[in-house]
């Protein structure tokens, strides 16, 4: 099938925080699927606590939205392939929260599409007693990568660091409580060999995503 971009999942967020509902389930076969935008919006009057969870990893884990406030989650061309990689969304309070997701269905098969290369890196946890994690592998192919995103899950402030290929790109920086960030290596480039490593002072989610270039 040919690239199709489309409304991946809209409504409202029915269950709670702690049971998620799935919002989006990726097509079976060789099928995968590029996410690339997300809306939350609040229209109650009090602030609504939001997790978001892509393959039991959280892009937002205990975020506070204002009342009547909008957010455009971090989500930045995550890749998405096989049923197993659900979009879920919990909230604390039920149908005050809407969302809006939007996306590319691509034929991992097509290698005419304009997805065909795109790769999800890593989908991963880091904890504060792990050190450097090794979160991207060495590959035989050179890689580029699109997006880096980390969320905070603890209730307290974290320091990161992020280095690629032994050199630091991220270091000491703190982010705060429940707090999610894209840290920007926008299009670097991982020569064939080299890998990504994170370090976190408490627990963090990580979502990685790229392409191969050949």
């Amino acid at each position: 099938m040919p690239d199709v971009y489309r409304v991946l999942g809209n409504g409202l967020v029915n269950s709670s925080s702690g049971s998620a509902q799935t919002v989006y389930t990726p097509l079976s076969g060789q099928k995968a699927t590029i996410m690339k935008s997300m809306i939350l919006n609040n229209s109650s009057a009090s602030a609504v606590i939001v997790n978001v969870i892509v393959n039991g990893y959280y892009l937002l884990f205990g975020y506070s939205i204002k009342p009547g406030e909008s957010i455009v989650v971090p989500v930045l061309d995550q890749v998405l392939s096989g049923t197993g990689d659900l979009i879920r969304i919990g909230a604390s309070v039920s149908s005050v929260v809407s969302y809006y997701i939007s996306g590319v269905e691509y034929d991992t098969n097509d290698s005419s599409g304009d997805y065909y290369y795109a790769r999800r890196m890593a989908r991963t946890s880091v904890a504060a007693n792990e050190g450097g994690k090794l979160i991207v592998p060495q590959s035989n192919t050179k890689r580029i990568i699109k997006s880096l995103v980390v969320a905070n899950v603890n209730g307290s402030e974290v320091t990161l660091g992020v280095s690629f290929a032994g050199t630091s790109v991220v270091s000491g920086f703190k982010l705060k409580a429940y707090d999610t960030i894209v840290v920007p290596t926008f299009d670097a480039v991982l020569e064939d060999g080299q890998t990504i490593a994170c370090s976190a002072s408490g627990l963090v989610s990580v979502h990685v995503s790229g392409k191969e270039v050949v």
